[in-house]
């Protein structure tokens, strides 16, 4: 388990939520919430894979 990745994915779903929540503009919204939040769960899954 790569602690750095975990935590580092973990920040990026914070983020895409807070800013799809947050923001009023749709493509901003869907863009950037989406992009982050692949992104985040992209880093949780190989993160937390067994070395």
């Amino acid at each position: 388990m790569d602690t750095g990745r975990v935590v580092g994915g973990a920040i990026l779903l914070v983020v895409a939520i807070w800013i799809f929540m947050t923001m009023s503009d749709p493509t901003a919204k869907y863009l950037g919430g989406v992009i982050l939040g692949i992104l985040g769960l992209a880093l949780l899954i190989t993160g937390s894979k067994e070395k």
